[in-house]
């Protein structure tokens, strides 16, 4: 019986604990939705780098796509 109470209270320790962390949290994020449906895709670039004159030039770029040929 003292087994069972003390298990009852320790359960309920950690559920007011975890009920005063979520009360406390951050808001949420607020996120953009779109409905689901068929579009084109237009090409978009992101790119980043540092250029400094009369040395050199690096640059990296990501493009979402499908490659349809190699030539």
């Amino acid at each position: 019986m003292k087994k069972t109470l003390l298990a009852a209270t320790v359960v309920v320790a950690a559920l007011a604990a975890l009920l005063a962390v979520a009360m406390r949290g951050t808001p949420p994020l607020a996120v953009e939705v779109a409905a689901v449906g068929v579009r084109d895709l237009r090409p978009a670039v992101a790119a980043s780098g540092r250029i400094i004159h009369g040395n050199e030039v690096r640059l990296t770029s990501e493009v979402v796509g499908k490659v349809e040929a190699v030539y």
